[in-house]
């Protein structure tokens, strides 16, 4: 097979000495006798947000499938508190929580039929919370509007009441900026402080990088 990529170089200082609780080791995916990538590994500590840059093609949304266990590798391991994930039954993929290219919206359901689905799946949030998370990304006044009638850029934030209803602690999103404006945009931002400050991890696919400031994070290239 051909290589296109050997290595990666995680940039981004940590400033505390926390133990890793997601271990990536070695992990290699090859496509149409290519590999995309070979050799990742990284740890990541409660509260890292990991940006994964990259042309179209070089593999970023592959090693998210992977991690969310869409897609098995050719080689490497995942480790969820020091423990392989192949190993374990449901601990790991249940803090999980990914936003894929697409939204996985329903258009035949409203708004808020929507919601009550992704909330059913999480096991999470009462109808009052669910009136608060439409609130809280702008979709209150849509509550009974068909999926199918909402902007893009709407659809997309009901995909991102998926971080809202659950208790994931592990976020997985691909491209998250996609078709969202600028108060969209802040939402994603506001969003991932504030799953970084209370413990959670964010891995992003993107172009460009992503969050506030002071969110500080950490980042390599896909080639």
């Amino acid at each position: 097979m051909n290589s296109l990529v050997n290595s990666i170089n995680v940039t981004g200082a940590r400033t505390d000495s926390m133990s890793a609780i997601l271990k990536v080791d070695n992990l290699t995916c090859a496509f149409n006798e290519n590999e995309l990538f070979q050799g990742i590994s990284f740890d990541l500590v409660p509260g890292d947000v990991l940006q994964v840059f990259g042309a179209n093609g070089s593999g970023k949304t592959t090693l998210l499938r992977i991690l969310c266990g869409l897609k098995r590798p050719d080689e490497g391991c995942i480790y969820w508190q020091d423990k392989d994930v192949r190993d374990l039954e449901s601990e790991y993929f249940e803090n999980l929580a990914f936003i894929g290219h697409l939204s996985g919206i329903k258009s035949g359901l409203t708004v808020s039929e929507n919601l009550e689905q992704q909330c059913v799946l999480a096991g999470t949030a009462s109808t009052c919370e669910r009136r608060n998370v439409l609130e809280r990304i702008g979709l209150a006044y849509y509550a009974t509007t068909p999926a199918a009638h909402l902007s893009t850029g709407q659809r997309r934030r009901l995909a991102l009441a998926r971080l809202l209803v659950g208790e994931a602690r592990i976020w997985l999103l691909d491209e998250p900026y996609t078709s969202l404006d600028e108060t969209g945009r802040l939402l994603v931002d506001e969003l991932l402080l504030k799953h970084s400050h209370g413990g959670g991890i964010a891995i992003i696919a993107t172009h460009e990088p992503v969050g506030p400031e002071p969110l500080n994070p950490r980042s390599f290239t896909l080639a």
